[in-house]
């Protein structure tokens, strides 16, 4: 059914999960994963920087961060026998990098996961997420962290 999925991960534990159903995913249909992260430095101020050297090892390390975060899901992918590229991108808009590289690469699915439940605001509650939903050109499958408190509100 669909045979190359685009699985995004910031690292946390949903991106975790949504890259473990991606490679089942994958697996089952004998397809392949594209695992992406993308870095988005945080730099709030950039005058604040001494240096642009300052600034530069800044974006290097939100990009090994990023390089990281994708080797980790391709291991996943190559522990089941699935392949997979492994594609990073540094954007202060993960949402449209998320698109363009499913759209690059031909993908005719989009895994990721999102945060947030009835407690976060959904500006807080993944913003990410809320734009690869709203304007991906293939079907999405968000995996959600409901947040949900214990008697179920």
């Amino acid at each position: 059914m669909f045979r190359t999925i685009l699985v995004a991960s910031d690292g946390s534990w949903m991106a975790e999960c949504a890259a473990r159903v991606a490679v089942g995913l994958a697996q089952s249909n004998g397809g392949r994963l594209v695992a992406l992260s993308v870095a988005h430095p945080a730099v709030a101020k950039p005058g604040g920087m001494e240096t642009q050297a300052d600034l530069d090892a800044v974006f290097a390390c939100a990009h090994q961060d990023a390089i990281d975060r994708a080797a980790r899901v391709a291991g996943f992918a190559h522990e089941a026998g699935v392949p997979c590229q492994a594609v990073t991108a540094i954007s202060a808009f993960p949402g449209d990098e998320i698109i363009h590289a499913a759209e690059q690469n031909g993908c005719d699915l989009i895994v990721l996961g999102a945060y947030g439940g009835r407690t976060v605001p959904p500006v807080l509650a993944g913003g990410v997420a809320q734009q690869v939903l709203a304007y991906a050109p293939v079907p999405v499958l968000m995996l959600r962290d409901a947040a949900r408190p214990e008697n179920g509100l």
